[in-house]
């Protein structure tokens, strides 16, 4: 499994703790199974996964975990996206090509103001209202893509647009299966 590294590493705190591994593995393994599971809905499975490697911090993260990290990650992601995009509007010389970028930066905008509302029904453990705000997201990346086209769009900024949206599909689908 691609978490052998932090399964190992826990194995080895627990030892030098002195406390006991028995039925750990397992729940490793059901973390995994988890990850596969959300990420298989994504348009970027290697993406999606090398997230959740990145930002797991333990072998043992339940449903609520994955999807805590698949929201912030997309936060911090729509936030990079929307500094790049307003440097970009503040250098670019073509008054269409501003007026473009202007349309990404609002729908980042609305994508963040969406993101920290989920966050926090999330953090109240309102899942459906959670899973409200961020449904409403994936249209704005979209919405970014289709003004900029593939020509007139940096590459950068193509390469975040696929990023972020294949995030807020984590945050979605990861949403979804709490509870169940």
């Amino acid at each position: 499994m691609i978490y052998r590294r932090a399964v190992k590493q826990a194995r080895q705190d627990r030892r030098v703790k002195g406390e006991s591994w028995i039925g750990s593995d397992q729940t490793a393994v059901d973390t995994q199974s988890l990850i596969t599971k959300i990420c298989r809905g994504t348009n970027d499975f290697v993406f999606c996964n090398n997230v959740f490697e990145k930002h797991l911090y333990t072998p043992t993260t339940d449903i609520k975990g994955l999807t805590q990290i698949a929201i912030t990650q997309t936060t911090i992601y729509a936030t990079n996206t929307r500094i790049f995009i307003s440097k970009a509007i503040a250098a670019e010389k073509n008054k269409e090509l501003q007026n473009l970028y202007r349309i990404c930066l609002t729908g980042y905008e609305l994508l963040l103001g969406q993101f920290v509302d989920a966050n926090l029904n999330f953090a109240k453990g309102d899942y459906r209202s959670m899973l409200f705000n961020i449904g409403k997201c994936e249209r704005f990346v979209s919405d970014c893509q289709n003004v900029l086209g593939g020509s007139r769009a940096p590459p950068q900024l193509g390469t975040q647009n696929n990023q972020n949206r294949v995030l807020v599909q984590m945050s979605r689908l990861s949403g979804e299966l709490i509870g169940k």
